[in-house]
């Protein structure tokens, strides 16, 4: 059944990619309630394409296959070595066959905004290259010409042929506040000197009617990420300097809890595995940064597929983000529902029990869970029983639920949560997720 469902929904996601890829030129002069739809689903489309980052078996927009360098930070490149100050005056020159693309700023799941930006390079022209070392530099500068931040180097070792079906690429992205820039881009062979570079005018503005005003005022002006792709695995990206209080005036026990395991339904699809892992992990670096004006905020991830608690903090001020690094990394490496989590009722059964130790009402103080999870099909039919409702308990509940596919119709969590009147959000984009957290701060800001 549930290959089936999967079929359906990629089908289906397949024309919703069709929709997605229009250019932001498709869209103007539509009513705006279109036009806003039609920027959530170049938004959601854009998060799953950024977040399959497979080194095989991936295709270009083109159809072509690809090899994906790992953009990690080379701090070892010695940047004195070559003038690239020089290199950088000259708006475009190609000594390497290439291809560049910079795309329009947006808004990532984790709130940050970014400039994706792709260099491409034909095998033919890789395996021209004499064997040694390729190395794709990146700069942000004003438009003087000052510098603004650290170049980004990312080494490509040219120890062997690239396939002759496919491309090299060098994918990745700079975090911005907005403001006017300008991107250059180098790729520079070390044996013979040879060299293409470009740079482009950039511009990134504010989030229109944006509903977290300010959120974003204390981080960083531009940011490059050591590691923004991992070969075979999946990058976990974790930052401070959200700005996000709460004016609340009675004493709140804020708890998130987080269905960290990928939807049953979905654990043998890559794509969404990852784009699942990667969702949770922004979500808890969002909303773990909430600041109330009184009151406690902890954190419960769940691994219901194995009946586990596999990550709990109580009470916390700032997270310890490489140890849920680690934890996420090894659910997402265990796709299966354990034998033992079956014979006692299935996952849905474990969410359900979890929860019911959460609704006990904390001694003068309102007790707010935030259930944080994708659309989920337990295969146990037993697993969607209801939680049952105690009396007494000064509790709201919130359901922050990501949506992967546009006709994602089932979802065992809200049948289980039903008792509970949660209040609902489904995701499927970066600003749908904006959104329900500025509604959240402003509910509890009026308790």
């Amino acid at each position: 059944m549930f290959r089936h469902l999967v079929g359906i929904a990629l089908l289906i996601s397949t024309c919703v990619t069709s929709f997605s890829q229009q250019s932001p030129a498709d869209i103007t002069g539509q009513p705006e309630a279109e036009r806003q739809r039609q920027q959530s689903l170049q938004e959601r489309q854009r998060l799953l394409t950024s977040l399959s980052r497979d080194s095989e078996n991936r295709f270009s927009a083109r159809g072509r296959p690809f090899v994906d360098a790992v953009m990690k930070h080379d701090a070892a490149f010695d940047l004195n070595s070559i003038p690239l100050a020089q290199w950088m005056e000259t708006r475009d020159s190609q000594e390497i066959p290439w291809k560049t693309r910079i795309e329009n700023s947006s808004l990532r799941m984790d709130q940050r905004l970014e400039v994706p930006y792709t260099a491409t390079v034909q095998a033919k022209d890789v395996n021209s290259l004499v064997t040694g070392d390729l190395y794709f530099i990146a700069s942000v500068t004003d438009a003087s010409g000052n510098s603004l931040i650290s170049p980004k180097v990312v080494h490509y070792a040219l120890d062997g042929k690239v396939s002759d079906d496919k491309e090299l690429r060098f994918t990745d992205s700079v975090l911005t506040q907005p403001g006017d820039y300008v991107l250059h881009l180098v790729l520079y062979e070390s044996r013979t000197g040879r060299h293409s570079a470009m740079k482009r005018s950039i511009t990134v503005s504010q989030t229109t009617d944006d509903p977290l005003p300010g959120a974003g005022k204390e981080l960083p002006q531009l940011e490059f990420l050591d590691l923004s792709d991992g070969e075979r695995g999946t990058v976990f990206q974790f930052f401070k300097g959200l700005s996000l209080p709460v004016a609340n005036k009675r004493t709140i026990q804020l708890e998130l809890v987080s269905l960290l395991n990928p939807p049953e339904q979905w654990s043998d699809q890559r794509q969404i595995v990852r784009t699942h892992m990667q969702c949770m992990a922004a979500a808890l670096n969002t909303l773990s940064q909430v600041r109330l004006a009184q009151g406690l905020v902890s954190l419960t991830g769940l691994d219901a597929a194995h009946g586990s608690v596999v990550f709990q903090r109580p009470d916390f001020d700032q997270l310890n983000w490489q140890e849920l690094s680690a934890v996420l990394n090894k659910v997402a490496d265990d796709n299966t529902v354990s034998l033992s989590t079956m014979e006692n009722g299935g996952g849905g059964a474990f969410l359900r029990q979890s929860l019911d130790r959460h609704l006990t009402a904390p001694p003068d103080a309102t007790k707010i869970i935030v259930v944080i999870s994708g659309s989920e099909v337990f295969q146990s039919s037993g697993s969607a029983k209801s939680v049952t409702l105690k009396k007494n308990c000064d509790c709201r509940v919130y359901h922050v639920r990501f949506r992967y596919d546009i006709r994602d119709a089932y979802d065992d969590v809200e049948k289980i949560l039903k008792p509970l009147g949660p209040k609902t959000f489904d995701i499927t984009s970066p600003r749908d997720f904006r959104k329900a957290v500025a509604e959240i701060i402003r509910d509890l800001g009026k308790l």
